[in-house]
């Protein structure tokens, strides 16, 4: 009659034998895919292709594409038949999924100008980008009630045939006295018409940071025209939906490299 406790002691020292063989074989310090004990080349980088013995045949280059943009704009602000003329200077430089803007503001009919700051990482696919944003609005050479004002931001974009429709949100945090935080929607529908223009529609609601004011809204058209691949000129134009005599525009001219 056979001992049921030998027989169990016995498929114990082969399934740990059988356990040991293998972790013999599969054994493979660089990752590689190629056991150590066939490994001839046993420190391979974790971005080779390698061949059956373990050597590099070739490398995975993970390639992220930068660029640089740098942009000057023209803008004129009118509110109550008065024209508020203000300048920009941008660089924005592109890395990968992320993105950091610089904006000089000068304002030329008071002392106030802004240095904006902003950051953006974007999620990609191939029909649609997310973008996560965050930044704040430095004031430069004004008086000391001016402060910081800080502002996140989201945008989703979806995109179809030569169509994109977007939706952002941006919540700003309002610190100078007598005001506010602010909130931002805007909806708009973009058409690559062909190579070189773009244009989009757009329609923005936005809190007031003052007290005593209601919500903005208004319409928008905006073009971008590229000359060549690195020069680009576009337009932005607002008007109020409310406020007959409420609108803005702006002319930017950049360069792309």
């Amino acid at each position: 009659m056979v001992n049921s406790k030998n027989v169990i002691k016995l498929l114990l020292l082969i399934v740990i034998f059988s356990a040991n063989v293998q972790a013999k074989i599969f054994l493979d310090n660089d990752l590689d895919g190629v056991a150590n004990e066939d490994d001839k080349c046993p420190n391979s980088k974790i971005t080779d292709i390698v061949n059956k013995n373990g050597c590099a045949i070739d490398e995975v280059v993970f390639k992220k594409e930068q660029h640089i943009d740098i942009s000057i704009s023209y803008n004129q602000d009118k509110i109550d038949n008065n024209w508020q003329t203000s300048q920009n200077l941008s660089l924005g430089y592109y890395y990968g999924d992320s993105n950091l803007w610089l904006t000089l503001s000068k304002y030329n009919n008071n002392s106030l100008n802004n240095l904006t700051v902003a950051y953006y990482y974007y999620i990609n696919s191939s029909n649609y980008t997310i973008s996560l944003g965050a930044g704040a609005y430095i004031p430069i050479n004004s008086n000391k009630s001016d402060k910081t004002d800080y502002f996140l931001s989201t945008k989703y974009t979806h995109y179809f045939n030569n169509s994109a429709i977007s939706a952002e949100y941006q919540h700003t945090f309002s610190n100078d006295t007598d005001t506010k935080d602010s909130n931002s929607l805007t909806i708009e529908y973009g058409y690559l018409i062909n190579q070189k223009l773009y244009m989009a529609l757009s329609y923005d609601i936005e809190s007031s940071v003052y007290k005593d004011e209601s919500n903005y809204q208004t319409l928008g058209l905006y073009t971008n025209y590229h000359f060549n691949k690195n020069w680009y000129i576009s337009t932005d134009i607002k008007k109020d939906l409310h406020i007959s005599s409420k609108l803005s525009y702006s002319v930017t001219l950049g360069y792309y490299f």
